[in-house]
């Protein structure tokens, strides 16, 4: 008898990113979001809250970097003056990948945008890392 496999664990091998209403509630990708803009970060973290990420505000570049070494986000949502210090200092993160870091304009009016492109490189990054796990092992047998 085969069982409908919707009904039991996660069928899927790599989470998707960002939560649509549909979606098993079970893992939401963690995001910073980098911005000394107090407007800007309330817009934007509603923003990614309601499309179900998981979110850290971080105010600036330097609390993002002093965060991650407590937490490593799926990626890193930065204001555009942010994006070359994480570049410089950021350190891999889970698997051993690059952070994704998505730049914003801080326009309001490119929300949806913004989203596809966090979902576009996280799903970048888990391929990249699933990838080098299935990699064949080189060295002498």
């Amino acid at each position: 008898m085969k069982t409908d496999q919707r009904r039991s664990i996660e069928r899927r091998i790599f989470p998707r990113g960002g939560r649509r209403a549909t979606d098993v509630a079970s893992h939401s990708p963690l995001i910073f979001l980098v911005t000394r803009e107090p407007e800007h970060m309330r817009f934007w973290e509603a923003l990614l809250l309601d499309r179900r990420f998981a979110v850290i505000p971080c105010k600036g570049a330097g609390p993002a970097l002093e965060a991650f070494r407590a937490l490593k986000p799926d990626a890193i949502v930065a204001a555009s003056r942010d994006v070359p210090m994480l570049r410089d200092r950021l350190p891999s993160g889970r698997h051993g990948t690059s952070i994704p870091i998505v730049e914003f304009t801080g326009r309001p009016d490119s929300g949806d945008r913004l989203v596809e492109e966090i979902r576009r490189a996280l799903q970048t990054t888990r391929m990249s890392a699933y990838a080098g796990s299935n990699a064949p092992s080189s060295g002498a047998a």
